[in-house]
């Protein structure tokens, strides 16, 4: 092994490290010290991309919070630590004298009595709630501030979900609470009118936050509220549904009873009446179709844009109802008797005992469903049904080109299958294939007895203890994992006693290995956009930053 080299830069401690072994299998990395890795009472928890963790470690009298090495303020307990995705925000609840308060980036909030579940981040890391109780009444704090107290929140706090817009995710939150009785709904802070209920699913966003709305129940009255405004009323007695809208927030829709009838109200124009409706209606990526399913008497339609589909004993709920990027294909899953299809574009396929959850590309062009036929299986992809296996799971699409692997079983052994080609069976496949970004590449974990190995593009790496998921960088040149070696019982020479090997973790890209650490945190490796390789690991008493610059 070469000798270590310490250099000092801008006061922080680098250290250049250079493994033992062959040139070919040498990964040169610098360490940066970010400090104290000791006394752990907690399991650490990290961004997705483990580049910031976080755990609780003892005090001289308490215990606190350990963020990237630094100790925090000491309290009699912590909980419900939990970063924002990118790593940029982190929040944890904490106990001291009987009283509570949530740490938002190292900063408290309004003490309270209790908490109601953990701190939650929204879609884009932006915003982070909390519902707490204090004086005998309940509250949501939003980024720490205290909202209006109330006698009790009755949904979980919600932010507009699922947004592809990462500028406007997590601009607005809205609940519902119960207020004398009565509920309302809140967003923004902004309270409406009280209602004897509001259903269920409590107040949906748009995708793209310009919209809001929900149903509330006043005097056996069916009220649809929309940005504030009443829209409509109706005889209905019941409310059970959310209100839906387009993705650009254009267009919406909702399920509404008259009597014991159920009819979808799209644009304000109301549907045909139908025995039963299902949860909420669907509209496709450009909003210019929406998807319901529905049921006179026990047969069961998917309804297209006011067209009713064939007739069967069952159509899958309406959220597992497809529509294609381009608006021009609509994919389901029905029942009649005791068989399953998939059916497109009205078209039913084979029969099966049973079709799978569907899965949909990135680009949204392609489906995939797994169907089995008594103890078989196979993946239907756009309609082609592929070759038969013991069983299928874990379908992954690549992102671009459109390219599908799923694991597949025949008796007890595992393969991944690339495109319906079988490559080579193992004792199990850990986790679902990954697509490098340009889905020309593909790396798994399989295992063989007790050990395991990657499989990067067909070939098989060496065998470690245990393997994390690799990570590929964004150019798709490289791929990266973490690997353990120990960790498990040896018998000790000699003297035949069976003692504990001590787990040593390191870093392999690209098929070389970084000098060994005694824990490399959840969630690393990952690479930085210019290609650096990044990841957070311990040695001794120390927390480190170890990066490997691109083309190293």
């Amino acid at each position: 092994m070469t000798r270590t080299t310490l250099q000092l830069l801008a006061g922080v401690a680098f250290a250049a490290i250079a493994i033992g072994g062959c040139a070919g299998n040498r990964v040169h990395v610098h360490e940066e010290k970010l400090g104290v890795w000791t006394d752990l009472v907690t399991q650490p928890v990290s961004d997705l991309h483990g580049r910031h963790v976080a755990a609780v470690v003892r005090g001289r009298q308490g215990v606190a919070a350990l963020v990237d090495g630094q100790i925090g303020p000491e309290y009699d307990n912590i909980w419900g630590v939990k970063w924002n995705t990118d790593g940029t925000h982190m929040a944890y609840l904490a106990s001291r004298g009987g009283r509570q308060v949530a740490v938002i980036d190292g900063r408290e909030g309004p003490w309270c009595d209790s908490f109601r579940g953990e701190p939650r981040f929204s879609d884009d890391g932006s915003r982070v709630i909390c519902v707490a109780r204090a004086g005998g009444r309940w509250f949501v704090a939003v980024d720490g501030r205290a909202e209006q107290p109330y006698d009790d929140i009755r949904t979980v706090p919600e932010y507009e979900m699922s947004n592809p817009q990462p500028t406007t995710g997590g601009k607005h939150v809205g609940y519902v609470a119960m207020k004398g009785g009565k509920q309302v709904a809140v967003i923004d802070g902004w309270e409406g009118p009280a209602y004897d209920s509001i259903d269920r699913g409590g107040v949906s966003f748009s995708a793209d936050g310009s919209r809001w709305g929900y149903q509330g129940m006043r005097g056996g009255k069916e009220i649809v509220v929309a940005d504030g405004k009443q829209l409509a009323e109706y005889d209905g007695g019941h409310v059970e549904t959310p209100v839906s809208f387009s993705p650009d927030g254009k267009r919406m829709a909702y399920i509404a009873w008259t009597g014991n009838k159920a009819f979808v109200v799209v644009d304000g124009q109301e549907g045909p009446r139908y025995d039963h409706a299902t949860w909420a209606a669907v509209f496709s990526p450009d909003g210019k179709h929406v998807a319901y399913t529905a049921a006179t008497g026990q047969k069961w339609h998917a309804v297209i844009d006011g067209v009713e589909g064939p007739t069967y004993d069952m159509v899958m709920i309406a959220d597992m109802i497809t529509f294609d990027a381009d608006d021009k294909h609509v994919t389901y899953i029905a029942r009649r008797g005791d068989k399953q299809m998939l059916v497109v574009d009205g078209h039913e396929g084979s029969e099966y005992d049973q079709v799978g959850t569907l899965t949909i590309s990135l680009d949204r062009r392609h489906v995939a469903g797994v169907a089995t036929k008594g103890d078989k299986a196979r993946v239907i992809v756009d309609g082609q049904e592929g070759p038969w296996y013991g069983r299928v799971q874990m379908c992954t699409f690549s992102p671009d080109p459109a390219r599908v692997a799923c694991v597949v079983f025949e008796g007890n052994r595992q393969a991944v299958a690339l495109d319906g080609q079988v490559g080579a069976f193992y004792d199990g496949v850990a986790n679902s294939p990954k697509f490098s970004p340009d889905g020309k590449r593909l790396a798994y974990v399989v295992r063989n007895g007790k050990q395991q190995m990657a499989v990067v593009d067909g070939q098989k790496g060496r065998r470690y203890d245990m393997i994390g998921w690799p990570v590929f960088s964004s150019d798709s040149k490289h791929v990266a994992y973490a690997a353990m070696r120990g960790g498990a019982a040896s018998k000790q020479a000699g003297g035949g006693h069976v003692i504990p090997k001590p787990a040593r973790w390191l870093v392999v890209m690209d098929g070389r290995e970084t000098r060994e650490y005694d824990m490399i945190v959840e969630g690393s490796p990952s690479f930085r956009p210019d290609g650096t390789l990044e990841f957070l690991a311990a040695r001794g008493k120390a927390l480190y930053r170890v990066t490997v610059p691109p083309h190293s």
